[in-house]
């Protein structure tokens, strides 16, 4: 598909475009879908919307995707999702992405356990009715969201196993082998109605960005506030233990003035699992206000070959890192970049009692003309390689061979 014309503005309206497969001919890796441009084309958002805070966005995976290519679009003002339970081998290329008021590109997991359908209860015969069809088999797990209150016996973010009676009913197990017994939850009360959700496992992977061009993100340079948007958000924050993010490339882009970090990678309440296999190479990034690259908790990630610089803007949320890895992630490599004018080279950071046996490598890097900016978030203090409070705290083995350290501002 080619996408002539524009700009394509939306106004003061939230509002989804969703990118998804064809259930019947989906793309595949000998006929992959093309989502293209032809060389000027826009879409995004009205200033005016922009400035209102509305929140429109594109979500690429809304119900999974894959073997799909999307390049050469602007988009204005507008972010981009990557997500889906299943999305795999999408990528974005020489497109630019600038304004906007979020993360510019997020690539994310979909929590595994998702809204199915409304239901109510009969205590007298521990039967739930739902309101559509639930499509689940006896053994199956479930959980529920609370609207007018669940009956007595179960609870939120509690995983139960269904007993199949019909297409619209059920009743409830303890466990899966309880469930095969028959083996029924007494519910004694509460007959109104609440959200059952049920679990689809969640593993995106396979997903490259490749020489976009990420800049000016809203407010920027407002030094009033920590606005915390990055340029590319690789990560599965607030999703269940269960979900699974890995094998993805940022390569050869450029990314300047975002409020965040240039790419943060982040496994967040998964842990190191959640987000795994990330290779970030060849980039380029300047002035933001947080970091050119960070790692949260996160497994086997490489961050090669980047030039970053400039990274001493003044204001709430700054760092002044070049690059830099917290909360204790394992086999993160920070292999032969080049980093200056910025306050730290490589920081360790907010780890404060180390996670023992979690690695970190530092190797054939240049870090050079280092820098003093006035505030008090670093204490004065510049560092080419910065561990923890100074040095020691965090990963336990933080270790660095042959890196050419230049100039610094003592």
């Amino acid at each position: 598909m080619e996408i002539h014309g524009g700009p394509y503005l939306l106004g003061f309206t939230d509002y989804v475009i969703g990118i998804s497969s064809d259930s019947v001919n989906p793309p595949s890796a000998t006929f992959p879908a093309f989502i293209r441009g032809s060389g000027n084309t826009v879409i995004g958002m009205t200033q005016e919307a922009i400035d209102a805070g509305v929140q429109a966005r594109i979500d690429v995976g809304t119900d999974n995707l894959a073997y799909t290519i999307i390049e050469n679009i602007h988009f204005e003002g507008i972010p981009m999702g990557i997500t889906g339970h299943d999305t795999n081998h999408v990528v974005v290329r020489d497109s630019e992405f600038s304004g906007q008021i979020s993360n510019a590109v997020g690539v994310s997991s979909s929590e595994p356990w998702t809204y199915d359908t409304s239901f109510t209860t009969d205590p007298a015969s521990d039967v739930l009715t739902t309101y559509d069809v639930h499509g689940l088999h006896t053994g199956d797990a479930v959980r529920f969201g609370q609207w007018d209150g669940l009956p007595t016996g179960l609870a939120i973010n509690t995983t139960y196993y269904a007993i199949v009676l019909g297409d619209h009913s059920l009743k409830l197990a303890t466990t899966q082998d309880n469930a095969t017994k028959g083996l029924v939850i007494d519910l004694q009360d509460g007959t109104g109605t609440n959200a059952l959700m049920k679990y689809i496992p969640s593993h995106m992977h396979d997903i490259v960005l490749y020489k976009n061009l990420i800049h000016d993100t809203y407010k920027w340079n407002d030094t009033s506030r920590d606005w915390d948007y990055h340029g590319t958000c690789i990560d599965t924050y607030g999703r269940s233990e269960t979900t699974r993010l890995d094998h993805v490339w940022v390569l050869d882009s450029t990314i300047y003035h975002v409020s965040g970090d240039g790419v943060q990678v982040n496994g967040n309440t998964v842990g190191n699992e959640g987000v795994s296999h990330v290779y970030i190479g060849r980039n380029t990034v300047y002035e933001n206000r947080q970091s050119g690259f960070y790692v949260k908790q996160a497994s086997d990630v490489i961050i090669s070959q980047n030039t970053v610089r400039d990274m001493d803007v003044e204001g709430p949320g700054l760092s002044g890192a070049g690059m830099g890895f917290m909360y204790g992630p394992d086999r993160v490599w920070f292999l032969f970049n080049e980093i200056y004018n910025c306050s730290f080279g490589i920081r360790q950071s907010d780890t404060p009692a180390g996670v023992e046996n979690n690695n970190a490598y530092i190797i054939g890097n240049y870090i050079h003309d280092l820098r003093q900016i006035s505030t008090d978030s670093i204490r004065g203090k510049h560092h080419a390689h910065r561990h923890g409070d100074e040095r020691g705290n965090g990963n336990r083995d933080v270790q660095g061979w042959s890196d050419d350290i230049g100039n610094r501002d003592d």
